[in-house]
C-alpha cells in the first residue's frame, strides 16, 4: 500500500511537470528530462543517498566531470557501504517512530482556550482550504478535543494556531 501512494505521488510530479510546460510554452521533453535529473540527483532523507547512487553505486556525475571520465577513474567513484545506508534507514526509522508517538501525546499538550485549527473531512475543492478559521478549545479529552461550536474532534485532524484570535 505505501508503494502504491509513492507512485500515485510520484505521477502527480510528472503531471505538474508535464502541465507546467504546456503552461510556459516549453518543450515538455526537456521539462520532464530535467525533472527526472533533479529526482535522481536528490538524496532520500531516510538513505542520505540519491536513487543515482543506490543504482549505480557511486554520486551523480557532475556537469565539470564528464560520467565515462568519472566511472574510469576509480579515484573519483565514490561506492557506497551497503551497512551505512541500512544504519541510515534505521536511524531515520527510529527518528519518524519517536515524532508519531510525539504527535500521539498531543493532548497532553493541548489545554482549553488554546486556538487550533481542524483538518476538514471530505473532499476540497481546488482553491479552498483544507483547514478550518482558527477556532477554541473549550474541552481537552484524552483522544479528542471539543471546540466552541460544540463539535468533537479527533486529535488527528487537529493543529495547534500561534496567532491568538481577537
Amino acid at each position: 500500500m505505501a508503494i502504491e501512494r509513492q507512485v500515485e505521488r510520484f505521477n502527480k510530479v510528472i503531471k505538474e511537470t508535464l502541465q507546467l510546460a504546456k503552461n510556459s510554452n516549453l518543450c515538455w521533453k526537456k521539462a520532464l528530462l530535467d525533472r527526472l535529473t533533479s529526482y535522481r540527483m536528490t538524496p532520500y532523507t531516510a538513505t542520505g543517498y540519491s536513487p543515482f547512487e543506490l543504482l549505480r553505486g557511486w554520486k551523480f556525475p557532475s556537469m565539470l566531470i564528464p560520467w565515462w571520465l568519472r566511472y574510469k577513474n576509480n579515484k573519483l567513484k565514490e561506492i557506497i557501504n551497503k551497512n551505512e545506508v541500512k544504519t541510515n534507514v534505521k536511524s531515520y526509522q527510529e527518528r519518524k517512530f519517536n515524532i508519531t508517538r510525539a504527535s500521539r501525546k498531543k493532548g497532553s499538550q493541548l489545554h482549553v482556550g488554546q486556538s487550533v485549527r481542524i483538518k476538514l473531512p471530505g473532499l476540497i475543492t481546488k482553491g479552498k482550504s483544507k483547514w478550518s478559521d482558527p477556532v477554541r478549545i473549550i474541552e481537552v479529552h484524552k483522544k479528542s478535543i471539543r471546540v466552541e461550536d460544540g463539535r468533537l474532534w479527533n486529535l488527528r485532524r487537529v493543529a495547534v494556531f500561534h496567532d491568538n484570535i481577537k
